[in-house]
């Protein structure tokens, strides 16, 4: 995803840094450098911006945090924290002012040696903060999968138990039409019975 990313390109904007900190290379050749530097810089930014779950981005620091409700309760719920992995011009910083992956402001060019050893320091406190991150937000996938799990069994105990009450009902119902049946049956029999005796008292008359 997003982090995976933009894991790799700090990586190789690391690379980058290394061999600007290189001193035999000139001036020219760190702003080749540079150029591609500054590419990969504004692609975390785009990525940042462009990560989006159902309209909410969440990765630019807009989103501080999303709740999840993973059950029919008020409290059945799990939130997860989100970091701001925007990286500026010129310094890891976010708009709002607080700092972009985890780490304070810096200069994140390779325009010289020392810049370039500077931030080769920056981007290994940002390698690793994107690293906590990813291991986090995956600390979390995995429990939302055991929630996922948890509520799945719950849904199928849960429909075997309604599937007992709709039997129960079933039977139930079938036990009392029978008997109403049966009700029936004799409630006919002794009316014909009545309905008879009239006859039988006419022929024993005659």
């Amino acid at each position: 995803g997003g982090l995976a990313e933009t894991h790799n390109i700090l990586a190789r904007m690391r690379e980058l840094a290394i061999q600007s900190a290189n001193d035999t290379l000139n001036n020219t050749d760190r702003l080749n450098l540079e150029a591609e530097f500054t590419q990969l810089k504004a692609e975390v930014t785009r990525i940042a911006g462009a990560t989006q779950f159902n309209g909410t981005v969440l990765l630019n620091g807009a989103t501080a945090s999303v709740t999840l409700q993973v059950g029919a309760n008020n409290a059945d719920t799990v939130t997860v924290t989100l970091t701001n992995n925007t990286v500026g011009n010129t310094t890891y910083a976010a708009a709002s002012g607080t700092a972009g992956l985890g780490i304070g402001p810096v200069s994140v060019t390779i325009t010289s040696l020392a810049l370039a050893a500077t931030t080769i320091t920056a981007l290994d406190a940002a390698i690793n903060q994107v690293s906590t991150n990813r291991a986090n937000l995956g600390a979390i996938q995995s429990r939302l999968e055991s929630v996922g799990r948890s509520l799945a069994v719950a849904s199928e105990n849960t429909a075997a138990a309604n599937s007992r009450v709709a039997d129960a009902d079933i039977a139930s119902s079938m036990s009392e039409l029978v008997r109403a049946q049966i009700l029936q049956q004799a409630g006919i029999s002794v009316l014909a019975q009545a309905n008879q005796a009239p006859a039988l008292v006419l022929q024993l008359l005659k």
